[in-house]
């Protein structure tokens, strides 16, 4: 009975010793930063930004996009005072899926409790691709910005 009771008091230590996995995220992200528009151009003006998530192990998480200042999800807008210039933000390289919030067609970042585990040791990164469409000529030299929230539901 004196063993049982030594094996159980260690078994309580080690628990208490043990970290605790918990249920939170955290998120960051790096702009998408275009550069100069040349409206003449007949390519569309491209550039990349990241979104990095740290969650508790066997987390599942959502990462979705906000519509923008614009308050559509096609096209987004970006103003430069009373001009507006028509972008988008994608899931993917071939700019074929807007990032939204899964409404309207848009698609978002859906992760199950098995893998990608993103943890501190190993965050996760996903992409954010940027495209600007070719030839809007009716547009002000100016610096353009839009405000896009990301959000993580887990």
């Amino acid at each position: 009975m004196y063993l049982n009771k030594k094996f159980l008091a260690l078994i309580l230590l080690m628990l208490l010793q043990m970290p605790l996995a918990y249920a939170a995220c955290s998120i960051s992200a790096k702009n998408v930063a275009f550069g100069t528009y040349n409206p003449f151009n007949t390519n569309p003006t491209t550039s990349k930004g990241d979104i990095s998530v740290v969650c508790g192990l066997q987390e599942s998480f959502t990462i979705s996009l906000s519509k923008g200042m614009g308050n559509t999800f096609n096209p987004r807008s970006m103003y430069s005072g009373a001009y507006s210039l028509n972008y988008n933000l994608y899931l993917d390289a071939s700019y074929t899926t807007i990032w939204g919030d899964g409404s309207s067609g848009t698609g978002q970042i859906k992760r199950g409790p098995i893998l990608p585990v993103c943890t501190t040791m190993l965050p996760c990164s996903f992409t954010l691709y940027g495209s600007i469409p070719a030839s809007q000529t009716d547009v002000a030299a100016g610096m353009y910005t839009d405000q896009i929230t990301v959000t993580i539901k887990f």
